[in-house]
Formats: structure tokens, sequence, C-alpha cells
């Protein structure tokens, strides 16, 4: 991971617990270009919710929508508050996500759980 120290602890540490505590889950993750090397433009954040919380949340099974977009913008700007980073987090249902970011075709996740990577 290379969005450096001490900002990876923030990342890690203080939002990822404050994302995992919020939507109920084991973990957020750091996802996209900055989990694989330098040269990214902002950290991606996802927060994965099993399909049938997403529905309940949003009422339908795709991440879009008004709320959708308010709920992920205002995490995006708390998490940049909190870590100094250009966040850009979004809230996915698993089954969606595991289709469209396949590790088979080079996606990663880092669970961020605590400490940094």
């Amino acid at each position: 991971m290379s969005v450096g120290f001490p900002a990876s602890i923030k990342l890690y540490s203080i939002f990822g617990k404050f994302l995992a505590d919020a939507f109920g889950v084991t973990c957020a993750y750091h996802v996209g270009s900055s989990v694989r090397g330098k040269g990214w433009r902002d950290v991606d954040v996802v927060v994965l919710l099993e399909d049938k919380d997403f529905e309940l949340m949003f009422g339908h099974k795709v991440p879009e929508g008004a709320k959708w977009e308010a709920i992920c913008l205002a995490f995006s700007a708390l998490g940049k508050d909190l870590t100094g980073l250009p966040i850009d987090f979004k809230i996915q249902p698993v089954t969606w996500a595991n289709d469209k970011f396949r590790s088979q075709d080079g996606h990663q996740r880092s669970a961020m759980i605590g400490g940094s990577p």
C-alpha cells in the first residue's frame, strides 16, 4: 500500500474502524490503484453489504440513486477530514462487487483492520 505513513494508520485504524462500526461489518476495504502502488489520484474505500442489507437500505440491488450518492459523498468527505487523503468512498452489494471486480481480473481488496497493511 502506498498512501504513506502516517496516512495509512489513519486510513486503516481510524477511518476503517469508524466504517466497520457505522455499517455493522467486519471491515471496510481499501481498493483501487492506491493499493497497488504509486501514481494514484484518490484512495478508493468500499464497504460491502450483504445483498439483502444493501437492498433494504437503498431499495434496489445496484449502487445508484440519490440516497446512495449522498451517503457516499458524506463518507468521502468524512474520510478526507479524518485522514487527509482524497477519499473516494462507496457502498456496494457483495454479489455485485464480486461479479464486477473479480480478483482473477487483477482487482485487489485490502481489509482495513487496525494499523496499516
